[in-house]
Order: C-alpha cells, then sequence, then structure tokens
C-alpha cells in the first residue's frame, strides 16, 4: 500500500523531472532530511531511469539530517 508519505515524494521527485525537462542544462537537487526520505527519492529516481526518461539522470538527492 502506498502511504502519503510516498504519494508526497513522487509528486515532489516528478516536479523535479519536469524541472530537468525545462531546463536541460541544469542539474536538479532534492534536499531530505531523513535516511527513508532519501532512499524513497532514490527509488522513484531509479524507476524513472528504468523507464527511460533521461532527464533523471540528472536529479541527485542530497541528506542534510537534523542532528
Amino acid at each position: 500500500m502506498t502511504s502519503r508519505r510516498d504519494i508526497q515524494w513522487t509528486s515532489i521527485v516528478l516536479q523535479a523531472l519536469i524541472d530537468a525537462k525545462q531546463n536541460p542544462e541544469k542539474m536538479i537537487t532534492i534536499q531530505v532530511a531523513t535516511p527513508e526520505s532519501a532512499n524513497a527519492v532514490e527509488q522513484a529516481i531509479l524507476a524513472l531511469m528504468a523507464d527511460g526518461n533521461p532527464e533523471a539522470w540528472r536529479i541527485s538527492v542530497e541528506l542534510h539530517t537534523l542532528n
């Protein structure tokens, strides 16, 4: 079952994909605060790559823990 958190991260990743398509010269970075969020975002990016979205290769994840 898909959680509300996963749906929110999916929305953020899809927006990053749109940004990457509109700005082909830029790297797009998604900043997250927890390892779990980083994993969810990375899985979504990997799925986009597997589906053949070349822009997904320009989306990265940065983990900024609060500790």
